[in-house]
């Protein structure tokens, strides 16, 4: 996978979403407001027999044809601001994409040798039965407190970012060391030099 603004050699290693259970949220929500009206209109047929004729059948369904497109709106933009909302985890930084309404879009990163301590935050009889919850990244960087909230799995989420942690680390320790010994041989490589034995 790639993404916009991706640095060369690095590698995508988890993308996260939002767990499931937040879109069911919105999907079960919508359900309802489309259950109630199509429910109230049956039944303002069956009480009241004239406002089945025209115009009010006419006026009633209109009115039901407006409050569909509403809720259709309304479930789209949830739709996409689920979507859109994603968590990436590369081998160098952590990068939250933030879909706010279709027209802003927030991004921030965070490089993983800025973090200090990581936590797991699962809350709740629904996040417990379904393995949910959030991650909360103490950091070093300017933003001390970096999460990713409602995500499937966070204790296995939190073991990935801890393994990329130490490898970025040693990672930066070997270049580091590199650099040292160029520094020390006048910024030059070492030359390996071989004895020879006269016979």
């Amino acid at each position: 996978m790639h993404f916009f603004g991706q640095r060369e050699d690095e590698k995508v290693v988890l993308l996260l979403r939002r767990h499931w259970s937040v879109l069911n949220r919105s999907i079960t929500k919508a359900t309802v407001l489309l259950a109630i009206p199509v429910a109230g209109v049956a039944a303002i047929f069956i009480i009241f027999p004239m406002l089945s004729e025209q115009p009010y059948r006419g006026l009633i369904l209109y009115i039901f044809s407006l409050h569909l497109l509403f809720l259709w709106a309304w479930f789209f933009l949830k739709l996409a601001d689920y979507y859109l909302d994603v968590w990436i985890i590369t081998d160098e930084r952590i990068v939250n994409i933030e879909q706010t309404g279709l027209f802003k879009r927030t991004s921030s990163t965070l490089n993983l040798d800025n973090i200090q301590d990581i936590t797991t935050e699962v809350s709740g009889l629904s996040a417990t039965l379904f393995r949910y919850g959030n991650l909360h990244i103490q950091t070093a960087a300017e933003k001390e407190r970096f999460s990713i909230e409602r995500i499937g799995n966070p204790e296995k989420v939190k073991a990935v970012i801890m393994d990329l942690y130490h490898n970025a680390l040693a990672k930066e320790k070997a270049e580091m060391f590199g650099r040292m010994s160029g520094e020390k041989n006048g910024g030059m490589p070492p030359v390996r030099r071989e004895d020879s034995i006269d016979e």
